[in-house]
């Protein structure tokens, strides 16, 4: 089914509709100001092991266990470095050409949850596209839009269910689509949802609800595309 969003307020929202959105923007800042500060001891770990990588190459011969302490601490220090990367790209995703892709977003927003899921054993599947799902939407607005959706659809999933999400153009617009297995019916995710909806229409979109494949609710997201799609 279509819902249809509130008029008037902040973004298009009323009442508490337009604080929530508030609140969501000024997490997203926090948000990139945390990745920001982390950024920079993460370079400085990664220039302090170059170092000693280059220290030792001096030495006749190298322990093999100082060699095996140097490859985990590279794993462990591109892990962090990803998992930055994802949660940056979902606040501020990148838009070099002036199109936001809603799949690589998509990706990235799996990922970030990604332990969410597990800790509610909840089977989250990102299925493959066949190439860019280009959108005109404001950037940081659709990541924002999507976290929220992704997580808010996560949260409403039952305890070891599952959810499927997936990025398609399709009648010259993005489509995020999540099939989900629905938990209890709860008031607040409601709520939750119908800012979504007056968010997604803010940006000239759409957020519908209704049946998906068997046993699964779908949440339908659709984006105005771009003129290249």
């Amino acid at each position: 089914m279509s819902l249809e969003a509130p008029a008037g307020g902040v973004l298009g929202l009323d009442g508490d509709r337009g604080e929530a959105a508030v609140r969501a923007r000024v997490l997203a800042r926090v948000v990139a100001g945390v990745v920001h500060d982390m950024r920079t001891p993460l370079g400085t770990m990664l220039m302090k092991l170059q170092l000693l990588r280059d220290a030792l190459a001096g030495e006749a011969v190298v322990p093999d266990s100082v060699a095996a302490h140097l490859r985990v601490l590279d794993a462990q220090v591109e892990r962090m470095t990803e998992m930055l990367r994802r949660i940056a790209n979902t606040v501020d995703p990148p838009a070099p050409l002036g199109w936001l892709d809603a799949g690589t977003l998509l990706a990235d927003v799996a990922g970030a949850l990604g332990y969410e899921a597990k800790l509610r054993a909840i089977e989250l599947v990102l299925e493959p596209r066949a190439g860019a799902v280009r959108t005109a939407a404001d950037p940081a607005a659709m990541g924002g839009l999507v976290l929220s959706l992704v997580e808010r659809a996560l949260a409403g999933t039952r305890v070891g269910g599952r959810m499927v999400v997936r990025a398609a153009t399709r009648g010259g617009g993005a489509v995020v689509e999540l099939d989900r297995t629905p938990g209890d019916p709860d008031a607040a995710l409601g709520y939750d949802l119908d800012v979504l909806v007056s968010a997604a229409a803010a940006l000239g979109g759409r957020l519908e609800r209704g049946p998906g494949g068997p046993g699964l609710e779908r949440l339908t997201l659709t984006m105005p595309g771009n003129e290249r799609t």
